[in-house]
């Protein structure tokens, strides 16, 4: 009787062990304790079927394993349905190709609104050096008959050299380029109004369908504008182009963020950017030569953008916050399935019935949000005034110079292919750094950013002021392209950073909400010391986002 309840009890206490030894296993102790479980199974008696010891042998190290993957696993986010793979390549090519188009009518006046420059008037050659020194010389001397007949200057035998058949060359304004320039202020509030539009309605009715719209109806205006004959139709026309054009942009960030993975968000937003299609659009101009047929070539590229967005699913974030769980998890594994990863139903299941009971209990169920959100908190505020102000000082210091480049020295396609290489060099080096530097978040970069830019301007002010512009063209050409490079990491930082602090909800309302003669050097004061204000407004009202869950 005492032999067989010993050998009970070794029996029992061999069956048992592997559990204990699995629980214990988190302590470091599971080596030990296998070897002492497997002596305890080798003594069992020789009745025990050797079956059983194999069993034991083999199961033991599993349910270890299991186990203390169940201890230490965290459980699943949204955030781990997002991999880089076919899906997200396929997002990637929407975005450069949308981008494209994007660029290209942002860009549009750089080129379509370049002032030419005055050669000769009959016998007399002009040479000021500056293309509003040689109007003024021009007006002085068809103001005196005398001489402008003796030297048989006349309107009709002016000769004028253009880099570009820009509008100016076309509707005869060779002098009144302030009057063109005059005319992008007006095209830009199209951009100011329908970044507001479509950041509100991509909030309320999706990404997709309202990006849709926007993109078909930009595409329409795009070929409208080459039809037009004067200055005043083509304003008109083209306030409509960046209305629609600025729908896609404010949407496309949020879109973009939405789908890419978290540990890629920042590389590929720098990656898949603004500054390669500068240069792209460069050779553009270049090849097209006209501002008509430059503006049908960009309608062109953005045809296949349509297919691409009626292909690609609907943000499961957003799915999710307009309580669609069901469309949310057909998207999920739609991704899935495109990218050939196994997926299980039950997990998403969980993650996604979690997510509808957080957000059943932050809001209401037919809660709609508006500009007013963006003030309901201090935090809120403090982010929504931070963001705010950064996208207007980048926003000043960008198209202010941009649409200025024909007045820079050397080629206008060159100045451009410039600018986008510096500027993609920047977008490398800090989504390379990014990634493998772990301590370099937001706030850090959108300082550096600034911190350069007003070194940029400043090295600029100080060759205007010693009067060694001449002297000096390159490195004051250099100067300003630069600043110009450096205001596309301070838009990706921003754009990343409204998409990071603010939920879901109001994340495209909070994107879209930001955005002289005197002295000819005052502008460049002025963006001076924006990008200080700028820099020292964001590092102490924005907290780092950097490796932060997306709410």
């Amino acid at each position: 009787m005492a032999t067989t309840s010993k050998s009970t009890e070794d029996s029992t206490e061999s069956k048992t062990e592997p559990t204990q030894s699995a629980t214990i296993s988190n302590k470091d102790q599971s080596v030990p304790l296998i070897e002492k479980n497997s002596e305890k199974i080798g003594a069992a008696p020789k009745s025990s079927p050797p079956k059983e010891k194999i069993v034991l042998e083999s199961t033991a190290p599993e349910e270890i394993k299991n186990s203390a993957e169940k201890t230490t696993k965290q459980p699943p986010k949204l955030d781990d349905f997002y991999q880089l793979g076919r899906y997200t390549y396929i997002v990637c090519i929407f975005a450069e190709l949308l981008i494209l188009s994007q660029v290209g009518n942002m860009l549009y006046m750089t080129y379509a609104g370049a002032a030419p420059s005055l050669v000769s008037c009959g016998n007399h050659q002009f040479g000021e050096k500056t293309a509003k020194e040689r109007c003024n010389a021009l007006s002085g001397l068809l103001g005196d008959p005398k001489r402008s007949k003796s030297l048989g200057c006349g309107n009709s035998t002016l000769t004028w050299k253009s880099q570009f058949n820009s509008v100016n060359v076309e509707f005869g304004h060779h002098c009144e380029s302030q009057l063109v320039k005059s005319t992008i202020s007006y095209q830009m509030v199209g951009v100011i109004i329908g970044s507001m539009v479509f950041g509100y309605l991509s909030d309320s009715y999706g990404r997709k369908k309202i990006m849709l719209i926007a993109l078909i109806c930009c595409i329409l205006c795009m070929v409208a504008t080459s039809f037009t004959n004067d200055l005043i139709s083509f304003t008109i026309v083209r306030f409509f182009v960046n209305f629609f054009n600025a729908g896609t942009m404010v949407i496309l960030v949020v879109f973009t963020s939405e789908h890419y993975p978290n540990s890629h968000r920042f590389c590929l937003s720098n990656l898949i950017t603004w500054s390669p299609n500068f240069v792209f659009f460069a050779i553009m101009a270049w090849a097209a030569g006209d501002w008509r047929v430059l503006q049908r070539v960009s309608a062109i590229f953005a045809l296949p953008c349509i297919a691409l967005l009626l292909f690609l699913s609907e943000s499961p974030r957003f799915l999710i916050q307009s309580r669609q769980i069901g469309e949310a998890k057909k998207a999920i594994i739609r991704m899935h399935k495109i990218d050939g990863r196994p997926y299980d139903e039950a997990v998403i299941d969980s993650v996604l019935e979690g997510l509808e009971k957080q957000s059943m209990e932050s809001s209401n169920k037919n809660k709609k949000y508006n500009y007013l959100h963006l003030f309901y908190t201090l935090r809120f505020t403090r982010y929504t005034l931070a963001v705010a102000f950064s996208f207007l000082v980048v926003s000043l210091m960008n198209y202010s110079l941009l649409y200025n480049m024909d007045k820079l020295s050397g080629s206008l396609f060159m100045n451009g292919i410039f600018m986008g290489l510096f500027r993609y060099s920047m977008n490398l080096t800090i989504g390379f750094l990014d990634i493998n530097v772990k301590r370099l978040g937001r706030k850090f970069a959108h300082f550096m950013a600034d911190a350069l830019g007003a070194f940029a301007i400043s090295i600029y002010v100080v060759i205007y002021l010693l009067d060694l512009q001449h002297d000096y063209s390159f490195i004051s050409r250099a100067s300003i392209l630069s600043v110009i490079g450096f205001c596309s990491i301070l838009y990706t930082t921003n754009g990343l950073a409204s998409n990071e602090l603010f939920p879901t909800a109001i994340r495209n309302t909070s994107y879209s909400f930001g955005q002289g003669n005197i002295w000819e050097l005052l502008p460049y004061l002025t963006l001076l010391v924006l990008a200080v204000a700028d820099a020292l407004f964001f590092q102490f009202n924005v907290f780092e986002t950097k490796g932060k869950p997306m709410l």
